[in-house]
């Protein structure tokens, strides 16, 4: 829930609220995630657009799921003020915006709970992270590790790539 707020504004460059309300275009709410195009051909090709989307994300070697497929649409609506609905923008990207570099917004922490795959339960101990512009981690004991946010998705062993080879993008708003 949280993440929506701040994930959307901080894509566009920490717009204030006052702005948003005012240009009425950056959330597209009252439009279903579903069926919000004005015909069955126009929603056909929504939905190829996103499944070439999320095609793209798994020929280039990661995993997806249905929760890919949940981040564009949501993307479709909550990031309508910038290119391809967030798919060419990084979490990163914050740190060379405008309102950032002039020290005019807070700074953007989101944060998420983790578990263990095949689960639907949230144990009481499970690992939090924090995603920054800078950085994602935890601070929790069974972790205990960051990497910077634009790295995130590289495969690393003790701090270093383990296949000699970064990984950029990963941080993509629009996922």
């Amino acid at each position: 829930g949280g993440s929506w707020l701040v994930g959307s504004l901080v894509s566009n460059n920490l717009i204030s609220i006052d702005e948003l309300i005012n240009q009425n275009t950056l959330w597209q709410l009252q439009n279903s995630l579903i069926a919000n195009r004005d015909s069955i051909h126009s929603n056909w090709d929504y939905w190829t657009l996103i499944n070439d989307e999320v095609k793209g994300k798994r020929e280039a070697g990661f995993d997806v799921s249905v929760t890919d497929v949940w981040a564009r649409a949501l993307s479709y609506q909550l990031l309508t003020n910038s290119n391809y609905a967030g798919a060419e923008y990084t979490f990163s990207d914050v740190i060379d915006q405008p309102s950032y570099q002039h020290y005019q917004a807070p700074y953007p922490i989101l944060v998420s709970v983790g578990r263990e795959p095949g689960t639907s339960v949230i144990n009481v101990n499970s690992t939090v992270f924090s995603l920054t512009p800078y950085e994602v981690g935890s601070e929790d004991p069974s972790l205990e590790a960051f990497v910077q946010t634009k790295y995130l998705g590289t495969q690393l062993d003790n701090g270093y790539s383990n296949n000699h080879s970064c990984i950029n993008g990963f941080d993509n708003a629009g996922f």
